[in-house]
Formats: C-alpha cells, sequence, structure tokens
C-alpha cells in the first residue's frame, strides 16, 4: 500500500489483476498523425480518420461506414470496434500481417487521440440458482459452485461459494468481473467441490456479446462439453440461471483526477488489464514516456503513473510470491522439485485430468521449455511458467499470492496431495497443451491404446519394431519360438500394410487392438493390465524351451504359425498340451484339468459321471488320485482313454490354443468375445471312450461291500467265519449269493482273483480303496459347490444388512456330512 500513494485500495486490488507487476491509470494526451490507411485481407482500402469533432470515424475505399468509433480492441490480425454504423454490418476488419504492427500502432494511437468513451467496463453478474445438475459424488448428489469470467481472459475470472450435496443450488451471488470489453463473451463454469480429491467438471456455458449487446441480459443458459474433461464433459448436464449488467468503469479516472496527476509523466498500461504486458516492455515503454516519445510507445494502452522505483518493486514483489510457491512445494528442501510437485500446482490452477494426461502434459511443459526431468525444475524454470503469458500456468498477481497463502497453509499442516486432498482450486487458469488436449478427445480405449503404445515404442520412433510387438504378445500368452514370431510379424504386416522394416505405426497398431478377430486383441481390462504389467517393468523373459506357458491369456496364433507348428513332432505337441493345461505348474494334471481335456474331445457329463471316469483312469494308468497325471501317463491317457493315437498335428495345436484362451487367466484378462472366437476356430471331436465294461463290474462289487460293511474286514468276514483264510471259488460265490450280490459273479471273481484260484482279504482291500478317487472328485465338487452357495448367501445378508460370518459353522457342518456315492451304469446315475 505504500508503494501506490493514497488509492493503495483500488491500485492493489488492479495489481492483483495483472498478470505482471504494474498498475493502470488514466488516459492521457498523445500527439502524432491524424488518419490511419491500410488495404485489409480482401483487398480493400480501408481508412482511419478523426473528424473536424474530434471522432474518429471508419472508410471503406472512400465511402464513410462507421461513426464514432468504439470500443477498439485487437484480436490477432482483426480490430474489432463499435460505432453508428453506415449502410454496412461490419464491425471488424482484418490486416495483412506484413503490415500488421504498423497499423494497429497507428489506429490504437488515433483512438487515444480522439474523444471516444473508454472501452474500459465492468460486467455485474449475479448467479441465482442452477437445476438439473451432473451428480458427481457417491451420495448422487454435488457440492456445485459456479466460475465466472471473459473468454480468454483467466485473470478475471471469480466464482461463488459451493452448496452442500444439491443438484438444484441456489446461490444468489452478485460477481464483479473486472476488465471487460464491449464485443467480449462471458464464460460460466460449474464446478463440484471435492475435499479428498480434485473438483470435479459438471458443464460450461456461454453468454455472447450479441446476448450482451443490450448491456443487460437474464435468464437461463445451458451447460454443455468444454471438450477439455473427457466423459465428465460428456455428461454433462442442467442450466444456470443468470442476471448480467454491463456498464462504463471511470472509477480510475475519476481517482488519478482527484489526486492532481493529470500532467504527471505516463506509461501506456491497457495491456496490463488484457495480461500481455511484460516488465520488461512495462520498462522500455516508461523509459520511452520519459524521452517523450511517445510514438515509440507500445501501441494500443492507456497511460498509467509510474515510477521506476516502483516498477523494480512491484516485480520484486511478484518474484517474493512466486518463490514462496517454490518454497511450499519444495517439501524436502532439494532445490528443484518434479512432476508431481509441477501436478499439485497444475491441479491448484484448475489442472483437471487423469494420470495418463499429465504424463503427456509434463512431458509437453518439459520439452518447450529445455527442463531436465531427470535432475528437476529450478526456481527459476518454476517462476519463468508462472511469468510466460502464452504458457500454461501464467496467472495473475493475486492468484498466485492466494495459491502461496493455500500452499503454505497446507504445508503447516503436513499436508500432502493423498492426505489432505486437493484443497481450495484458484479457479481454471491452467491451459492444456494441444498434444495433451487431443488425448483428451480421444474415447477411453482409444486412451489405454496409445499410452500401450507408447510404454511399448522403446526406440521412441513412433514404430513398434519386431522386438517391441513381441513384448506386448507374450503379455497376451504367445508361447512360441523365434521362428513362429517372425511368422506372426510377417502375417500381421501383410494384413494391415505396414512396412516390417520400419515397424507398426499408431494407426494399425489401433486397428490391430480393435480388431476382435486378431490376436493381438485385449478388452479394456487386458489393456490397463498389460500397461500396469509395462509401467511396472515387467516384460516376457527369454522363453526356455518352444512350449513355456507364461499364464497371462489365449493369444491366438495366425493359421500359417498353427500349420508351422503342427509340423513338430507328436510327442513335442502332447507335451505342449500338457503344459498347457497344467494351471497349477506342479508337473501333474489333477482330476480337474484332465476333465478339461476330456470335454475337449468327447466327455459330456455332470460331476458325478466324471468322477467314475477318473476312477477308471486312476484304476487303468495307475494314476495316484490326489496328486494327478505326470506326462508319461498323459501320453497314455491321450493314446487310449482319449482316443487321440492317430490324431493331426494341426488338431492338437487347436487343443493346445482352446485350453489357453478358456482356462482361468491369471494375467491379461480378455473378454468373453474373444473366448469366443477361439471357441470358434476349434472343433470339438468325439473320440473319448466309455466306462470298460470291466471296470463296471469291480465297481458295483466295490459298491456292494461298502453299503454291506464299515470296513474291508467286516466285508471280508461276510463270506467267511474265520479271520485268516483263503476263500475258494465256490465259497466265495456262495457268499454273494448269500449276501444277495445281484451283478455277475463270475465275472468279479475273474476279475478279483485274475490268475489265482482263491480270493484273500488283500483283494477285499483293493476293491475297497477303488473308489477312493471316486470319493475325492465327489467331494472337491461338493466343496465348489458349497463355497458358491455361501458366497451367494453372504451377498444376500450384505444386500439385506443381515451379513454375519458363519464360514465355521458351514465347515463344521460339512464335515460331518456324509459323501454320497451311487451305482453308474456308464451313462447316467441309477440309485
Amino acid at each position: 500500500q505504500a508503494l501506490c500513494g493514497t488509492s493503495s485500495a483500488r491500485r492493489l486490488a488492479a495489481w492483483r489483476r495483472a498478470p505482471r507487476s504494474v498498475l493502470p491509470g488514466r488516459r492521457g494526451p498523445m500527439g502524432g498523425i491524424s488518419e490511419a490507411s491500410f488495404h485489409d485481407t480482401q483487398g480493400r482500402t480501408c481508412l482511419f480518420k478523426l473528424n473536424t469533432s474530434g471522432h474518429l470515424d471508419y472508410y471503406i475505399d472512400g465511402r464513410q461506414k462507421v461513426q464514432q468509433v468504439k470500443g477498439l480492441r485487437v484480436e490477432g490480425d482483426t480490430l474489432h470496434f463499435q460505432g453508428k454504423r453506415l449502410m454496412c454490418s461490419e464491425n471488424s476488419t482484418t490486416i495483412p500481417k506484413e503490415c500488421r504492427d504498423e497499423v494497429i500502432k497507428n489506429v490504437q494511437a488515433l483512438s487515444a487521440k480522439a474523444n471516444t468513451p473508454t472501452t474500459a467496463m465492468r460486467c455485474f453478474v449475479e448467479v441465482r440458482s442452477a437445476t438439473g445438475l451432473r451428480a458427481a459424488d457417491m451420495c448422487f448428489k454435488s457440492d456445485p459452485y459456479c466460475i465466472c469470467g471473459i473468454v480468454g481472459k483467466p485473470h478475471s475470472r471469480d466464482r461463488t461459494r459451493f452448496k452442500s450435496r444439491t443438484l438444484e443450488p441456489k446461490w444468489n451471488e452478485k460477481l464483479d468481473i473486472q476488465d471487460y470489453r464491449i464485443g467480449e463473451d462471458l464464460e460460466i463454469i460449474v464446478m463440484d467441490h471435492d475435499y479428498m480429491s480434485k473438483d470435479d467438471f459438471l458443464g460450461r456455458a456461454l453468454v455472447t456479446s450479441q446476448q450482451l449487446s443490450s448491456r443487460v441480459f437474464e435468464g437461463e443458459v445451458k451447460l454443455l462439453d468444454d471438450g477439455r474433461h473427457g466423459a465428465a464433459g460428456r455428461n454433462a448436464k442442467g442450466t444456470v440461471s443468470l442476471r448480467i449488467r454491463v456498464e462504463p468503469d471511470n472509477d480510475d479516472a475519476d481517482t488519478l483526477a482527484e489526486q492532481g496527476l493529470d500532467d504527471a509523466p505516463v506509461l501506456g498500461a491497457e495491456a496490463v488489464m488484457a495480461g500481455t504486458l511484460t516488465r520488461e516492455r512495462a520498462a522500455t515503454a516508461r523509459r520511452s514516456a520519459l524521452s517523450g516519445a511517445a510514438s515509440s510507445r507500445e501501441p494500443g494502452i492507456l497511460d498509467v503513473v509510474l515510477t521506476e522505483e516502483e516498477i523494480a518493486e512491484l516485480a520484486a514483489l511478484r518474484d517474493k510470491v512466486a518463490a514462496t510457491v517454490f518454497d511450499c512445494l519444495d517439501r524436502c528442501e532439494q532445490g528443484t522439485i518434479g512432476s508431481a510437485e509441477v501436478r499439485e500446482l497444475a491441479d491448484q490452477l484448475g489442472f483437471t485430468c487423469d494420470d495418463a494426461a499429465w504424463d503427456i502434459e509434463f512431458k509437453e511443459v518439459a520439452s518447450a521449455r529445455n527442463w531436465d526431468i531427470e535432475f528437476g525444475v529450478t526456481e527459476a524454470q518454476l517462476r519463468s511458467l508462472l511469468d510466460d503469458e502464452a504458457g500454461p500456468g501464467c496467472c495473475t498477481n493475486g492468484v498466485l499470492e492466494d495459491l502461496a497463502d493455500e500452499l503454505r497453509r497446507r504445508r503447516a499442516a503436513g499436508a500432502t496431495q493423498d492426505g489432505l486432498g486437493l484443497g481450495r482450486v484458484m479457479g481454471a487458469f491452467w491451459r492444456c497443451s494441444p498434444k495433451t488436449q487431443a488425448f483428451l478427445d480421444l474415447t477411453p480405449r482409444d486412451k489405454l491404446i496409445q499410452q500401450a503404445f507408447g510404454l511399448l515404442d522403446s526406440s521412441g520412433t513412433g514404430n513398434l519394431s519386431k522386438a517391441d510387438m513381441w513384448r506386448y504378445a507374450t503379455l497376451l500368452g504367445f508361447d512360441g519360438s523365434d521362428e513362429e514370431w517372425a511368422i506372426e510379424f510377417k502375417g500381421m504386416s501383410q494384413e494391415y500394410g505396414f512396412n516390417r522394416d520400419r515397424g507398426i505405426d499408431p494407426d494399425s497398431f489401433s486397428r490391430m487392438l480393435n480388431n476382435h478377430q486378431d490376436g493381438a486383441y485385449a478388452d479394456d481390462d487386458g489393456l490397463r493390465r498389460a500397461i500396469e504389467a509395462l509401467e511396472s517393468g515387467q516384460s516376457a523373459s527369454l522363453v526356455p524351451s518352444r512350449f513355456a506357458v507364461h499364464k497371462a491369456g489365449g493369444y491366438m496364433l495366425r493359421q500359417e504359425t498353427r500349420e508351422f507348428r503342427a509340423a513338430l513332432p507328436m510327442r513335442d505337441l502332447i507335451r505342449a498340451l500338457f503344459n498347457a493345461l497344467d494351471e497349477g505348474q506342479n508337473y501333474y494334471l489333477g482330476p480337474d484339468e484332465v476333465k478339461r481335456y476330456a470335454e475337449m474331445v468327447g466327455f459330456d457329463g455332470d460331476d458325478e459321471a466324471w468322477a467314475v471316469q477318473w476312477a477308471e483312469l486312476c484304476h487303468d494308468y495307475s494314476v495316484n488320485p490326489k496328486l494327478g497325471a505326470d506326462f508319461e501317463q498323459f501320453v497314455k491317457i491321450v493314446n487310449g482313454k482319449a482316443g487321440q493315437g492317430r490324431a493331426r498335428g494341426i488338431d492338437v495345436v487347436d487343443q493346445i490354443e482352446h485350453v489357453k484362451s478358456t482356462r482361468s487367466m491369471v494375467g491379461v484378462c480378455r473378454s468373453s468375445a474373444t473366448s469366443a472366437r477361439h471357441s470358434r476356430a476349434f472343433t470339438k471331436q468325439s473320440t473319448w471312450q466309455p466306462l470298460a465294461d470291466n471296470f463296471q463290474i469291480l465297481r458295483r462289487f466295490a459298491l456292494f461291500i461298502r453299503e454291506s460293511a464299515a470296513d474291508p474286514d467286516s466285508a471280508f468276514m461276510l463270506f467267511t467265519t474265520k479271520r485268516f483264510c483263503r476263500l475258494s471259488k465256490q465259497e466265495f460265490l456262495a457268499g454273494l449269493d448269500a449276501n444277495g450280490f445281484d451283478g455277475d459273479k463270475e465275472a468279479v471273481f475273474r476279475l478279483l482273483a485274475l490268475a489265482s484260484n482263491c480270493i484273500v482279504k488283500k483283494h477285499f482291500k483293493w476293491a475297497w480303496n477303488l473308489l477312493d478317487a471316486e470319493e475325492l472328485v465327489l467331494e472337491r465338487s461338493r466343496r465348489r459347490g458349497q463355497t458358491a452357495r455361501s458366497i451367494a448367501d453372504n451377498m444376500n445378508r450384505v444386500a439385506t444388512g443381515a451379513y454375519v460370518d458363519e464360514r465355521g459353522a458351514h465347515d463344521r457342518k460339512a464335515s460331518q456330512a456324509p459323501t454320497a456315492i451311487t451305482a453308474f451304469d456308464g451313462a447316467s446315475p441309477v440309485g
């Protein structure tokens, strides 16, 4: 306030609105030319000329078109103006680039000399209410607040308080929008306030200059997508009720007149209010004013009273605030900050995108300013980012002070971005780079594909080599040799038309991943898991053998690769099939894993039917029921029970691919559509052999003795009263008749005794244990069903609010429940 003199409050408020350290003041006298002539981009001769009454008129090809030009403003190569138009609808003109600077300087000098009304206006926005807003919080409500400002002038923005948990907020607040110019548009942004995360975008509306032509606007505006917030923007809805009033702002001129400063040295500073005047330009303009070189001043600027000492002191004040911001971000006190700290700054300035977008944005910001990302961002580099008017993080002095206060508060509270959330957002000041904006315009799946492409591009050339694509294929489950991958990559190049030497371009990669019929396809969840694996540095190691299985999904081979693999020896193909079925990677196939193979070659039954089949396999091939079948036993099953002894190599290859696509996937998940297309490539066969007659006879006898006795010893005593003896054929058959066995008695004796002529107790023990494998499968099936029912019951209890953990009770009841084994005739249960 000491720097600003008696009008300290108003001048300090103006300094807070400006992005640089200069103060606005009143217009002063200017001398120089009385007209400015030029040819516009349409080839017409345009003329701005002062008339005898001191007003500025506009002519086209010698004919007067606008009287008393006012509201003059510059946007690039175009001059916009208002006034009394004569037989003309135009209110702007575009100047060729080669003479732009000189023409603008002359026209704005004429505007300053002419007796025209000031273009500085004040815009009062009364934000009343909103209806039909989007629910952004988990409670199906929002905490909305409204931001109002001038399009293209972030420093002009002001905001309301937020209203808690409502979709129909009633603010009834009045906002004072400074630095408004005739012909400018207003933007209305509605955000959802969050304590623990960054604020959510609810919608944006535009009030055009045509709607404000009468200086008063009252009504409702519809919230739409601004194209910068992805799905949140596309879901924007609702309306906002407003009343807007535009009035001239002459307070600064009146204040200076009261202080008698009309004859003081002047400095051009209209650009201060527009946010375009740097400290160096301010100093140059000041020196020009003191030397009397009025014509060399910056074009189109109003005049302000300012001394060299004031410029230096105000510049030092901004540098001090910027240093405070850096110190608050540099929590480790290393003298540099990284991407996370710059992200915190960007979030405070309105960056509302996800981590993937920030990675692109930070790389663009660092590349444009030659930052060393590994070393970090220094204080001078951060200050340059905040002062760069064309950069993404330029903000006004007032916003910078508010930002420093917020960061200081968070640091004093020991807060981190994960701890207390984002905190108070200064407003939507951050401007994303074009590359980030293009990324935000993509669909969610396109973003995932682009992110995966960037992680796979190890060379940074913008194309994926054969080795890069192999990394992705191994994550999806490709387990072939180098020769097979060469065939795969050649097929990709022929189908999608890219050069194999140059590599896969982004467009071909996108088409490949969006093609449901391609082996490289993965659904969105699969892409996310692949990205997580690539980001964590996981990559498929060199394949140790031709068919090492990576449990990550089912990469579907192309037909050429299948035919190449089918030419390998059959034993190698069966080994690959064994590895694919071995989910536990313990070199044994349990009953569930063998069942998966049996279903591919013709078995079609329920769990009870498979229990009997598993018992037969254990009996015929000496398989341990609990451990499972090893590779040699599996080879015998394939050639015997499965009837695949003369199978073609291509059929086994199809079986391998089918197993990989349908098994439980631990790595990259695929969609049901992916499994379906694998299933279409596989033809189910019908070679699985039914139960052998001899096994059915033995199983019938085993069921008989289990139903008649409690253990093998008791069963043996049903046939004789002697504890240790041998049963002859006649004694054994008589015992069967006496105990009511109705099966083939002669066959039972033949299968039990084999080459012997008698039956002993060990034969009864062997028959008793024949059903152990069947019991094991039924017990596993029962437990799976009980677990599924328990999960469903618990979900129902959670839904009804009556959840009680009863797993212990379920387990006790399960352990007491007997296992039921039924008689089986080879096709369906009969008892």
